[in-house]
């Protein structure tokens, strides 16, 4: 099968299939490969949408209680163009150390996040300290509230198992992020061009 079209891709006929890709991708037109991912977010996220995303919530049409369950499988999933993610918003009580997951969010990193929310961020788990303690009535003032977010590229991968630092390499994973990142924009040529070069530096290892 290879064989048969090899002939494609000798120098002579370069040009002309570097030509068909060019005029293909400025006209606009952008096949990129999906990804599965799982969807689904608890009452709380549902409630304080505004405060973690800048997109409104047109994905996830009803709140799942049993989001934020490890062994849990959402019915729900969604092609997505760019990565998945899982966002776990935990409480720690200052007084007894207890941990209490308030929070649970999964869903597509492009659907729900901005390039602006998702920039510098690589594959793999990222954790901060959550804003969202200076919105919430005083009852919450007793914990220390932090955002455990990962990111991954797989069907289905939006689960706890992503936090698993080491199914990630640290040189890989901005290589493949910067991407990612790409189908962020808003302006489908900055896609088309990307996808447009992909293949080209492809071809060209091919020839050489």
């Amino acid at each position: 099968m290879i064989s048969y079209f090899a002939p494609i891709f000798l120098l002579h006929n370069l040009s002309l299939l570097i030509f068909i890709l060019h005029y293909y991708f400025q006209s606009g037109t952008v096949i990129v490969e999906a990804v599965r991912c799982y969807s689904c977010a608890n009452d709380f996220i549902v409630w304080h949408w505004r405060h973690f995303f800048l997109k409104r919530n047109y994905g996830i049409t009803a709140s799942d209680q049993s989001c934020a369950k490890s062994d849990y499988t959402p019915e729900i999933t969604q092609f997505c163009p760019s990565t998945c993610f899982i966002m776990y918003l935990n409480g720690t009580n200052r007084h007894s150390g207890m941990v209490t997951v308030l929070g649970t969010v999964r869903g597509c990193s492009s659907q729900f996040l901005t390039s602006d929310q998702h920039s510098q961020l690589g594959l793999g788990p990222h954790s901060r300290v959550s804003q969202i303690g200076n919105y919430l009535p005083s009852d919450f003032d007793m914990y220390d509230i932090t955002e455990h977010w990962c990111f991954c590229s797989s069907d289905q991968c939006n689960e706890k198992s992503c936090f698993k630092a080491n199914l990630y390499s640290e040189s890989t994973s901005k290589r493949r992020q910067h991407f990612f990142d790409k189908y962020f924009s808003t302006d489908a040529s900055n896609q088309a061009t990307l996808s447009y070069y992909l293949i080209i530096y492809m071809l060209s290892a091919i020839v050489l």
